[in-house]
């Protein structure tokens, strides 16, 4: 989900930089062919307007008229204007028709020349002004390139848009899409080594880009990784074994001791067998997790019915849960098989069920239940033992550690550890909850 989103936002972010960039460059287009010129070739009418103005104004009709026909013949065919006197007759103009006057004001008229028989329809930017005795002039250049390209310009801004927009997206798409990729990538490789396969790495193209170079140092930490976990593995496997055999010959030796019944060290020799046995524990408990975690540890897999093992493990522990004035119901819920090893999962279940006996307090009530969830079966160990620190609850699974209510009760701390291995090993999930947290 976190590379979909990545990808997302890649995609948009890219569409809209090339929407900024496109919108600028048809800007720039705009101003320097449509808005400078036609600022320019105003300001050139008004100029002319404001001296044919003056013309009028100091020396009458009759110079504003001649003014006019200068103009049009040094205009050559791209100068027009219209003069009305005080009566509305046209004395002079250029232009086939005009609109009434309505104030002083920019007007698109359409001008129209005609050379040797031909019509040539022309468009003018023309400035319309009023005189004080009534008279009336129209003032004016040809716009007509301005206007083609206004006309030939705003379609073509649309179409462009809409194709910056399908380029921008499939360029987006294509984009995140190799980044994706190549996290996908990073991600298995990740994944692998998560599910215990040390041997995991992220592959590398050649291409020597940024994510080659990550993937490179990637491996390369993935590999001292492996080193140093095989190392730790070894060297515990190692003391491990080794202290097996010495431990297996103590507590030979201690049985040996107890059964010669010297009464005055025999409190003394009980004492050593009781830790000999439980250091023989600790370590058989270690190297199964160990082996379980590593991958190493074979699982016996068959179906199982779930009914099946729940009634072995009441028949096992009832007898110690009523010896304490206490319960033990088990109930199945669901018809559906587990597959996986009988062995560990009775053990990873006894564990717990152990776990509820030792703090369940002086008369435990324990509940094991069986029942579907989705299309898995999720077994349950319930009892009624006080509330348990959040800190701790998210500890419980690790080696050796108890809890703060685990004083003056036996146990190594492995138990738990030992449980979420083994449903490690089922690729399940093992969770302890409270209902105060």
């Amino acid at each position: 989900m976190l590379v979909q989103s990545f990808s997302l936002r890649l995609t948009l972010t890219y569409l809209v930089l090339f929407l900024v960039s496109l919108s600028l460059l048809l800007g720039a287009f705009y101003a320097t062919n449509i808005l400078l010129p036609e600022r320019s070739l105003r300001n050139q009418i008004r100029a002319e307007a404001e001296a044919l103005e003056q013309v009028y104004i100091e020396d009458g009709q009759a110079a504003l008229v001649a003014a006019l026909a200068t103009r049009a013949a040094a205009g050559g065919g791209s100068a027009f204007h219209v003069f009305e006197d005080r009566g509305g007759n046209p004395p002079f103009s250029n232009i086939p028709s005009w609109p009434a006057y309505s104030g002083r004001k920019w007007q698109i008229l359409e001008a129209d020349l005609y050379s040797n028989g031909s019509e040539y329809d022309r468009l003018a930017v023309m400035l319309d002004i009023g005189f004080p005795d009534g008279a009336r002039m129209l003032v004016g250049r040809d716009a007509e390139h301005i206007e083609e390209i206004k006309d030939q310009i705003e379609p073509a801004a649309i179409w462009f848009f809409i194709s910056a927009i399908l380029l921008g997206i499939g360029g987006g798409v294509l984009i995140s899409r190799a980044i994706g990729q190549r996290i996908d990538r990073i991600s298995g490789a990740a994944m692998t080594v998560m599910n215990g396969d040390m041997a995991g790495r992220v592959p590398v193209d050649g291409s020597n880009d940024d994510f080659d170079k990550l993937s490179r140092n990637l491996n390369q930490m993935l590999e001292r990784i492996e080193t140093l976990v095989a190392s730790v593995r070894r060297v515990s496997d190692n003391v491990a074994h080794e202290l097996r055999t010495p431990l297996a010959r103590m507590l030979a030796d201690v049985e040996q001791l107890e059964a010669a019944g010297d009464g005055s060290a025999q409190p003394i020799v009980e004492r050593i067998g009781d830790e000999a046995r439980r250091l023989q524990r600790i370590f058989e408990c270690l190297l199964r997790i160990s082996r379980l975690e590593a991958g190493r540890y074979e699982l016996a897999t068959a179906e199982i019915d779930p009914a099946e093992i729940i009634e072995d493990l009441c028949e096992l522990y009832q007898p110690a849960v009523e010896e304490l004035d206490g319960s033990l119901d088990g109930r199945t819920a669901t018809s559906q098989a587990v597959h996986g090893d009988r062995d560990l999962l009775f053990q990873a279940l006894s564990n717990l069920i152990d776990n509820a006996i030792k703090y369940g307090g002086s008369s435990p009530r324990i509940t094991v239940v069986a029942r579907n969830t989705g299309t898995k079966v999720c077994f349950e160990v319930v009892n009624d033992a006080p509330e348990l620190d959040r800190e701790e609850l998210r500890r419980f699974d690790e080696r050796f550690f108890r809890g703060s209510n685990s004083a003056g009760t036996a146990g190594e701390g492995l138990g738990l550890t030992l449980v979420a291995a083994i449903a490690d090993s089922h690729f399940a999930s093992f969770h302890i909850e409270s209902e105060d947290n």
